[in-house]
C-alpha cells in the first residue's frame, strides 16, 4: 500500500516535539465505503462537529482485512466488497507515546444497508451514520472541529484519505 503521508505533533499543533523511547505502535483500518448512489459513509458524534470515516484499531491477532470487516459491521451494520486501496497514513503522537499505522480502501456496499452496532458509550455521545457524496464529505471532515490532540490527528488523517480518495477517483 502507497504511503500518502506522515503527521506529526508539528503538523498537528505547530510544534516540533520528540518522540519518546520505545513509544506504542498500534494499526489501525478505514474505509472510504460507498453506497449506490456513490455517497461515502462517515460517523458524526451529534452536536460536536465531528465527523470520521468508518474504522477502527487492529486486535492482537487480528489480519487487517478481519479488522475492517469487523469494524465496517460495528460501525455501519453494512456487507462489502473492497475495490482498491486509498493508502497508508503513518501518525506519530509524541505526547501518547504512539505511532499509528492506518491502512485505507475503497469499499463499496453489498446488498441493503444494515444498521450500525454502536457501542453504549457511542451511542451516548450521540454517534449517528450519514451518508454524503464524496465531496461534501471531505468539507464536512475538514470543517470539524478540531479542539483536541487526538481528534486533530484523527481529522488531518481522513482529509488526507479522502482527497486521495478523490484525486485517485477524478484524476
Amino acid at each position: 500500500m502507497n504511503q500518502i503521508g506522515i503527521l506529526t505533533d508539528l503538523e498537528i499543533t505547530g510544534r516540533a516535539a520528540e518522540m519518546p523511547a520505545n513509544p506504542k505502535t498500534r494499526q489501525a483500518v478505514r474505509t472510504i465505503l460507498f453506497d449506490r448512489e456513490g455517497n461515502i459513509a462517515l460517523l458524526n458524534i451529534a452536536g460536536s462537529g465531528f465527523y470520521s470515516l468508518p474504522g477502527g484499531g487492529v486486535d492482537p491477532g487480528e489480519s487487517l482485512e478481519v479488522a475492517l470487516e469487523r469494524e465496517l459491521m460495528e460501525e455501519t451494520g453494512c456487507r462489502f466488497t473492497l475495490t482498491g486501496e486509498v493508502g497508508f497514513v503513518e501518525e506519530r503522537r509524541a505526547r501518547h507515546c504512539l505511532i499509528q499505522q492506518n491502512y485505507c480502501w475503497f469499499a463499496r456496499v453489498e446488498g441493503e444497508k444494515g444498521t450500525p452496532a454502536l457501542t453504549q458509550a457511542e451511542i451516548a455521545e450521540g454517534t449517528r451514520l450519514e451518508w454524503h457524496p464524496i465531496r461534501e464529505a471531505l468539507r464536512l471532515v475538514e470543517s470539524s472541529q478540531t479542539d483536541g490532540y487526538r481528534i486533530s490527528y484523527i481529522t488531518r488523517r481522513d482529509v488526507l484519505f479522502i482527497k486521495r480518495g478523490i484525486e485517485l477517483i477524478y484524476g
